[in-house]
């Protein structure tokens, strides 16, 4: 399926006291996540509640979530999304850290795991694992290089704490660059550290 044009918003506000409140959202999230239960998590945020009205006005993206599961699970501390072992493609995402944020930003995190699926970063593009047996595996770079590729054009869309080209620890690195791209940068970075906000993949 093709995506639609992209909206590029390349001028994202990302202060410091929208980080610092990102990060009280995110400890937070964590918090209840290590200490509350999947009932009391899906009481605060359920997605199969919401999802109708996040995706009222995004027809695109609502066909898209016609083929993917949704499924709780604490274990995460955000979003992802992957295939089964049935080959179903399925997302699984923290209630606590969505019942943080408004819809605007639940939006943007969705939009965000649906473009992971349409740009195949989950499936065909995977890398090789580096073991030499030739199997494509997820890692932690082409998680924030496919996250970077993805944010350059919804960084308003995204908790402030998100991997966005242009701000923050990825300043330096220009937007509108493939995830192969920005892999290759990343590569060359030894100051690089991935304790920051990327919506993890399992």
């Amino acid at each position: 399926m093709a995506a639609k044009k992209i909206k590029k918003n390349l001028t994202p506000n990302a202060g410091d006291d929208a980080i610092n409140a990102d990060r009280e959202k995110m400890d937070r999230a964590a918090a209840n996540a290590k200490s509350g239960n999947i009932n009391d998590a899906l009481s605060k945020f359920d997605m199969n509640d919401h999802i109708l009205s996040l995706l009222e006005n995004e027809p695109f993206f609502a066909a898209i979530s016609r083929h993917v599961e949704k499924n709780a699970n604490l274990s995460i501390p955000t979003a992802g999304v992957r295939i089964t072992s049935e080959g179903h493609y399925e997302m699984i995402y923290n209630p606590y850290f969505f019942a943080e944020f408004d819809q605007k930003i639940r939006l943007g995190v969705l939009k965000h795991e649906f473009y992971h699926l349409i740009l195949e970063h989950v499936t065909a593009r995977l890398p090789e694992a580096d073991d030499g047996s030739g199997k494509k595996k997820m890692n932690r770079m082409w998680n924030v290089a496919t996250d970077l590729s993805i944010n350059t054009h919804i960084p308003n869309e995204i908790p402030a704490i998100g991997c966005i080209p242009g701000v923050g620890m990825f300043a330096d690195m220009p937007p509108n660059m493939r995830s192969e791209e920005h892999t290759s940068e990343l590569q060359s970075r030894v100051d690089i550290s991935y304790a920051v906000f990327c919506l993890k993949k399992k």
